[in-house]
């Protein structure tokens, strides 16, 4: 046998070109039995084998929300319409997804959570030491904290024992590929590898083709993915009430016949449950839609001279004052000088409009009408970006651009925005050659 000292100057190198090729879909075995071999020869290489490990999957489950099966194609793919270049669905276009990374099914074979540990125990090597990986770890945080005020960092790892979040957000990653992101204040165990508990509290679901399947049980009810997004809020009192997004989810209630929604359907099921919002009409050029899309940009439609009006969230809590651009009723042509407020602990629900025209300038009026009364207007570009994490539906309707807020008067694109007198009513007048927004926070 090669003694380790000879691996020692290139091994690292080596054992990285090998990781690397796994990850570019260009590994067979015996690039695996290579690994094997470097990791048994040279036991200095296996902290830095399981920090490459660690940093992929978080890298794949946080940002390739997309997985991949074994014949490359997108995790997605079974949940949209075949179509070809530039087709249509609906009012949609759809385009092939781009890979975002080269993050294959087969790291995911060989390389997930505990396969790591697995392989390294295989070859002999006695960590004695290891212990399992957890169900799921934390991706992302945001101002994230636990009982006593204790930091929730990223890396974290989430199990049946619970994560016990009293302020700010966090997005796990099972080791199915589901991702879960989580507002507090909230309860919420990891149960098994495609499988979580929520106590009490609200969660935003992504279920790629990966996590068909995965269950989110409750005190009223267990909600079982179809192919599907969603955001599921459980009130102290043990009530549910479940807002589909995307796909379609399967409701069997602690008592009662099962239930089949898709999206734009809720389900308020139990003592407390958030009531279910009505949907808004509109009239005018703009157009509402249940389903989100992934992302919102320029191409998002194909129409020019229409406007979309989707319900990004339902049943968010306010964690603090929230500052709106417009609160009260009347015409509105600043839209960017109000002193109002939101307050903390409000509950309301967000609904998003947007205007982008594909090729020119273009201008869309149009009024949506809310059975509940308007708090209040963000249009400001930054202010929109600040609170997607908090307002945000977090898997899809994706958007960061610079210029997606409204524009006041004098500028030649100005907007204007109207507000009924009984709140319930919101006219708009978007002039835009980019992309115009506007949050509406709804009370419910």
């Amino acid at each position: 046998m090669t003694h380790p000292s000879q691996h020692q100057p290139l091994g690292s190198e080596r054992l990285r070109r090998l990781l690397s090729s796994v990850c570019d879909r260009q590994s067979d075995a015996e690039t695996l039995e290579q690994v094997e071999q470097l990791l048994s020869e040279d036991p200095s290489l296996i902290a830095e084998y399981a920090d490459y490990v660690a940093t992929m999957v978080l890298i794949e489950q946080q940002y390739g929300l997309t997985l991949f099966d074994a014949d490359g194609r997108g995790a997605a793919a079974d949940h949209r319409p075949a179509t070809a270049e530039g087709s249509v669905v609906g009012e949609q276009s759809v385009r092939p997804r781009r890979q975002r990374g080269r993050t294959s099914s087969r790291l995911a074979g060989y390389l997930p959570w505990a396969a790591a540990a697995s392989l390294l125990l295989a070859v002999g090597l006695g960590l004695t030491h290891w212990s399992p990986e957890p169900l799921a770890r934390v991706v992302a945080a945001s101002d994230a904290r636990l009982a006593e005020g204790k930091k929730l960092n990223v890396g974290a790892g989430i199990g049946a024992e619970g994560l016990w979040l009293e302020q700010g957000s966090a997005r796990l990653a099972l080791r199915s590929g589901a991702m879960i992101a989580v507002d507090a204040p909230a309860r919420l165990s990891v149960t098994g590898e495609n499988a979580a508990e929520l106590g009490v509290g609200a969660v935003s679901v992504h279920v790629p083709h990966s996590a068909h399947g995965f269950q989110l049980l409750s005190p009223a009810a267990t909600i079982i993915d179809l192919g599907t997004g969603y955001r599921a809020v459980v009130s102290e009192g043990g009530g549910l009430s479940v807002q589909v997004t995307q796909g379609k989810v399967r409701v069997e209630p602690a008592q009662g016949p099962p239930l089949e929604l898709r999206p734009g359907q809720f389900a308020a099921l139990g003592a407390g449950a958030q009531p279910s919002p009505s949907k808004p009409s509109v009239s005018g050029q703009l157009r509402f839609l249940d389903e989100h899309v992934e992302s919102l940009g320029y191409d998002a439609f194909i129409h020019d001279n229409v406007a979309y009006v989707f319900l990004e969230s339902h049943a968010v809590r306010l964690p603090y004052e929230l500052r709106l651009d417009v609160a009260r009723p009347g015409r509105h042509v600043d839209l960017m000088s109000s002193n109002d407020k939101a307050l903390e602990g409000d509950v309301v629900d967000c609904y998003l409009l947007h205007s982008a025209p594909r090729s020119a300038r273009h201008d869309v009026s149009g009024t949506v009408r809310f059975n509940g009364r308007i708090v209040g207007l963000i249009c400001e570009a930054d202010r929109l970006n600040a609170t997607n994490e908090l307002l945000g539906a977090r898997w899809t309707l994706s958007c960061r651009h610079p210029e997606r807020g409204s524009e006041s008067y004098p500028d030649p694109n100005a907007d204007e925005v109207t507000i009924s007198g009984d709140r319930r009513q919101l006219s708009v007048h978007f002039r835009t050659m980019s992309i115009d927004q506007i949050r509406v926070l709804v009370a419910p």
